[in-house]
């Protein structure tokens, strides 16, 4: 439904062309153009970071290589698991601890599916480290530094500022238009995360050629829970830090705001995306329930301190409308009352 909005939005006419059945033959011919359209993109950036992505696996590639070294990366026949830093990065976060002790041991469980690699088990690279993404990985904190590592910064610019932009020291722009200007980007979203997210964990693998799913690994539920775990985050502040955080490392000097445009909105939540089971928690799940707890403790001791007969009243400095701060995410033009995320995107990781 998001996506829909979104699409009727830069094409008004469409929804008259939907809305007339005799028009079916047209509508199917402008869907099969947009879906091509929306391949050859996804295509075009993942060929785009075949050439460069090893560039962006350390801090700065200008001092050190990464070890052993990768000879070949466009064919991708030393990636994914089948190099050791990489297999590091991705390895679900919470079995690092386990890969960093014995790796030889934890690299045989990863390849033979002991230890599930699905969609809902992040993988390390999402959470940021000095040396490694995933270093700053912490179990009592889950959401500490979660979709910051550099790693995910580097292909964020890649994608929507271009490969000139990336590495370059003296901050010189590309000559041409970036993607974020060319498609009139106002703000770094959860899809754009999730997009950036999703073709850097491939662009990493050892697939040769794009599919939906490397073993149990869904690329689409993967897109799909990291969109769904940032709009429906129990914990709204920390869900518009991070937003806020990506303008800042990406695109504030694109858009001169870290906020870019903002309106207020209620978040329903959507369970569509999630890939669990009866199985063991995801690291997502335990995510979530840690964040629920702490939030849950936090509003007891406030309530807590209310019930004090001896306490003052608290004084609110903050007075948002209909007591919630505003989204630092938005659309392009207003939308209606409903709200604008009330279902997962529909995309496959496209922008």
């Amino acid at each position: 439904m998001f996506t829909y909005r979104k699409i009727l939005q830069v094409t008004p006419g469409l929804k008259e062309i939907i809305n007339n059945p005799k028009r079916a033959d047209e509508l199917t011919d402008i869907t099969q153009k947009m879906n091509k359209t929306i391949h050859s993109t996804r295509s075009i950036d993942a060929t785009s970071l075949k050439k460069q992505i090893v560039q962006y696996l350390l801090p700065d590639p200008h001092k050190e290589g990464l070890k052993p070294s990768i000879v070949n990366g466009c064919g991708q026949a030393e990636m994914g698991l089948k190099h050791p830093v990489l297999a590091h990065f991705l390895c679900p976060v919470d079995q690092l601890e386990a890969y960093d002790k014995d790796p030889a041991r934890t690299h045989k469980l990863l390849e033979c599916g002991n230890i599930s690699m699905n969609a809902g088990n992040f993988p390390a690279i999402l959470w940021s480290g000095n040396v490694l993404p995933g270093d700053d990985w912490n179990a009592e904190n889950m959401n500490d530094s979660l979709f910051q590592s550099y790693v995910l910064t580097q292909v964020a610019h890649h994608i929507f500022k271009g490969p000139t932009c990336t590495l370059n020291d003296e901050g010189k722009e590309g000559l041409k238009q970036s993607n974020a200007e060319l498609h009139d980007m106002m703000t770094m979203e959860p899809k754009h995360i999730a997009y950036v997210c999703m073709q850097t964990c491939f662009r990493i693998s050892s697939m040769l050629t794009w599919n939906e799913k490397d073993r149990e690994f869904s690329y689409w539920e993967f897109y799909n829970n990291i969109i769904s775990y940032i709009c429906n985050a129990v914990d709204k502040e920390w869900r518009d830090d991070l937003l806020r955080w990506w303008n800042v490392q990406v695109i504030l000097q694109l858009f001169g705001n870290e906020k870019g445009r903002v309106f207020n909105a209620d978040i329903k939540k959507d369970t569509s995306a999630s890939s669990s089971g009866s199985g063991p928690q995801t690291v997502m799940e335990k995510m979530q329930a840690q964040i629920k707890a702490q939030m849950e403790v936090s509003s007891g001791e406030c309530a807590g301190a209310e019930d004090e007969p001896k306490s003052p009243p608290a004084s609110n400095h903050h007075s948002w409308s209909n007591g919630e701060q505003a989204s630092p995410w938005a659309m392009t033009t207003p939308q209606a009352a409903d709200d604008p995320m009330e279902d997962t995107p529909e995309d496959n990781g496209n922008t």
